[in-house]
């Protein structure tokens, strides 16, 4: 367990101020946590943010999706003792941190979503696209190879497939989320299911694998990429076109106002995250000034629990394997 009193320090700050502590749930996708903190906020607030910002929270959740999703395909390759695949994996991945950078200024610790939207306005917007499409371009380019190489990879198909199977009984009972439910065929993603942000207005379906084995949760992590990917492209255009339409100013519609105050109240936000669902419940008093209590719950700490089932009766070499096939971050298992 790594206990870093991040629930303690978020009631500690200021509303605003709050968002640097729950960022850190993950630094490997670390926009999505601030969507969430980011909602609780406006619903007990009763604000509703542009549709420039949801579009702008599709991106950037997305972007940090595709983040932490390289980090799981090189890890899970390195846990075979394959790490060239993680050097490819990391090589994208810069080019998908440019973007983050080019935003925000930070490539990891980015702080670039706050309640009321996202925290800068976009000066130029086609050149922040241009920086998008170029990271895309760069995982198209190499994507036939990662396939080639090592999505068929004898000696990954050898020793995952059949390896670690979660039924769909068992993503019930252990309330699995994310990516390892989805590689077991549920069809599960609070994107689709409660929709946030301006994913209701986007095409999507559930991407899913049906073996439920330690390969299935590595396919489904390459499947989700291209997704996220496909995604960005559509919220871009959808940018694009309300900038068109003089619906849209990047320069002005990234941010409403807030107050400073927020009236007693309970709000529980969920979001999909790199890793499946994080839930938060945020209470305030009244006239608060900083949250009175937010509970964080995400996705690690289940996943590590079903660590027992998953390994009984495995060699000793199977578990970095079937570890490593659970995508688990470690700075999410406690807050």
């Amino acid at each position: 367990y790594v206990w870093r009193a991040l629930e303690h320090l978020a009631e500690r700050k200021d509303f605003i101020g709050a968002i640097v502590a729950v960022e850190r749930i993950c630094f490997m996708d670390n926009p999505n946590p601030m969507i969430c903190y980011a909602q609780a906020v406006e619903e007990i607030a009763g604000k509703e943010i542009t549709e420039f910002a949801k579009y702008m929270r599709v991106i950037l959740g997305e972007i940090g999706r595709i983040a932490s999703h390289l980090i799981s395909l090189g890890g899970f390759f390195g846990t075979m003792g394959l790490h060239t695949f993680m050097m490819w994996c990391l090589d994208i991945r810069e080019y998908f941190l440019d973007v983050l950078e080019d935003y925000s200024g930070a490539r990891i610790a980015t702080a670039c979503i706050e309640p009321g939207g996202v925290r800068y306005p976009l000066d130029d917007y086609e050149k922040w696209f241009e920086t998008i499409n170029k990271a895309i371009k760069k995982f198209e380019d190499t994507k036939d190879d990662i396939i080639d190489i090592f999505m068929k990879n004898p000696l990954m198909n050898t020793r995952a497939k059949g390896n670690g199977i979660f039924t769909l009984n068992d993503v019930v009972e252990y309330y699995l989320a994310g990516p390892i439910a989805r590689a077991s065929g549920a069809k599960i993603d609070v994107r689709i299911d409660e929709p946030y942000a301006a994913y209701d207005k986007l095409e999507m379906d559930y991407v899913t694998c049906e073996n439920g084995d330690a390969r299935d949760r590595l396919y489904i992590i390459f499947k989700e990429l291209e997704q996220a990917m496909d995604l960005i492209k559509q919220a871009m255009k959808k940018i694009e076109e309300g900038v068109k339409a003089e619906e849209m100013d990047p320069k002005k519609d990234h941010l409403i106002k807030m107050p400073k105050r927020l009236p007693k109240g309970e709000a529980v936000s969920r979001i999909e995250w790199a890793r499946g669902e994080i839930l938060m419940h945020l209470v305030t008093g009244e006239k608060a000034t900083s949250p009175y209590r937010l509970k964080l719950k995400a996705p690690s700490v289940n996943h590590t629990m079903v660590l027992d089932k998953l390994l009984k009766g495995k060699t000793l070499s199977d578990i970095p394997l079937l570890y490593g096939s659970m995508h688990i971050c470690q700075g999410d298992l406690d807050r």
